[in-house]
């Protein structure tokens, strides 16, 4: 950015050496400035640099909004946030099971942005379920028959899914968490789940798991689907009837809601979770030491970030959330490094404008496969860790961080 330096510029009209604009006096013989193309380009240029930064595409005469400066702006603000967010976790008492707790999920009732209204749901060894229905403050032990390990919680349709080993998955409706019931048929009781997604365009559940199972179903009745690969899959993740699941080497895809399957990827070591990041319309997932993204909504991928993407610098990534740009990794290093990882960076193949890929500690000893989850209504991090029931949430975001999600590009 420069100021004016046309001929007929007003020296010091802003202070000293500070030019600035005058429209002339022909009376006293006053020439107005002129406007150069020097000063115009820069003007141009700086705005946008801001609006292209922030993941938008500039507009052309035809289709101009004159609103990409403000979302760009909003955008920053909401990076500013979600980075603050990841780096405040506080620990949370979910109660006496004394159980490793793997997977959580939370349901907001109403259109309230307080907790009092928000159901948390966390799950864990032995089918160990904890839950609250004022955001985390009071907590209570559900009845579980099932005593399989819980390696996932969904939320759809009115009730919290719980995922687990041995071909087992309970569910309870949103109001009434106390008791979970199983729903299996149709799901081979030898094959561990590991993950899954609510499908909202197809009204069933999609749930993952090992040797390339896949099933979908709502209610009680599962169908089991061909995936393409035998890579034991360990979580997916849906954008409208898009669905993507990652397992070992491979990412399989479905553009029908899960009903049939094709292999997209099988350039990874060991991917362990996948996101779709509706603010950047990316999906990323995470592999050993690598993030990969897919901005042609999982029809093809490629590691994320610059040079060759941003590396975790660990033994493997297992939990990705990904919003307007700021991707949260959870790793394990293998040592006393455990953490959230947090990289701060812009769409796939462009630099941070917040300083860099930076990867920083939320919390300790952390050892769960689907760690991370966000609770977009209320603008808040949830954190399970697999060390006893040690569990971890975000300061809440105020409102308006909602609302710049909205405007986002």
């Amino acid at each position: 950015m420069h100021r004016i330096e046309s001929p007929g510029a007003e020296a010091d009209k802003h202070g000293t050496g500070k030019d600035g604009f005058t429209e002339g006096d022909p009376v006293n013989g006053v020439a107005p400035t002129e406007l150069g193309a020097g000063w115009h380009d820069a003007v141009q240029e700086e705005l946008a640099k801001l609006v292209e930064r922030s993941g938008q595409t500039i507009a052309t005469l035809a289709t101009d909004t004159y609103a990409q400066v403000y979302r760009a702006i909003k955008w920053m603000s909401a990076k500013q946030t979600l980075l603050h967010l990841l780096s405040d976790f506080e620990e949370v008492n979910v109660g006496s099971s004394s159980k490793q707790m793997y997977a959580v999920g939370t349901y907001t009732q109403g259109t309230g942005t307080t907790g009092g209204n928000v159901s948390v749901v966390v799950g864990g060894a032995s089918g160990a379920i904890q839950y609250s229905d004022d955001g985390g403050a009071n907590w209570s032990a559900a009845t579980h028959a099932t005593a399989q390990t819980i390696r996932e919680v969904i939320v759809g349709g009115g009730y919290f899914y719980a995922i687990m080993d041995a071909g087992s998955v309970s569910r309870a409706p949103v109001g009434t968490l106390s008791t979970f019931s199983a729903i299996t048929t149709g799901i081979s009781g030898s094959t561990d789940l590991k993950g899954g997604v609510w499908v909202d365009t197809q009204s069933w559940l999609c749930v993952v798991g090992e040797s390339g199972a896949i099933f979908t179903g709502a209610g009680g009745s599962y169908t089991s689907r061909t995936s393409g690969t035998s890579q034991h899959l360990a979580a997916a993740d849906v954008n409208g009837d898009v669905v993507c699941a990652c397992g070992g080497t491979t990412i399989t895809r479905s553009d029908d809601g899960g009903a049939t399957w094709a292999v997209v990827s099988t350039d990874g070591s060991d991917f362990l979770d996948i996101y779709y990041d509706a603010t950047e319309a990316t999906w990323y997932a995470t592999d050993v030491g690598a993030l990969y993204a897919s901005d042609d909504d999982g029809a093809t991928w490629a590691l994320a970030g610059d040079a060759g993407g941003p590396s975790c610098a660990v033994n493997a990534a297992y939990g990705v959330i990904a919003l307007c740009g700021l991707v949260a990794v959870y790793d394990s290093s293998g040592t006393a490094n455990y953490g959230c990882r947090v990289s701060v960076r812009d769409m796939p193949g462009t630099t941070s404008i917040i300083g860099g890929v930076t990867w920083r500690s939320a919390a300790d000893q952390l050892q769960s496969s689907h760690p991370l989850h966000f609770d977009a209504t209320q603008g808040q991090f949830w954190l399970v860790t697999g060390k006893d029931d040690r569990v971890f949430r975000s300061k809440r975001a105020p409102f308006a961080f909602s609302r710049a999600l909205a405007v986002g590009p």
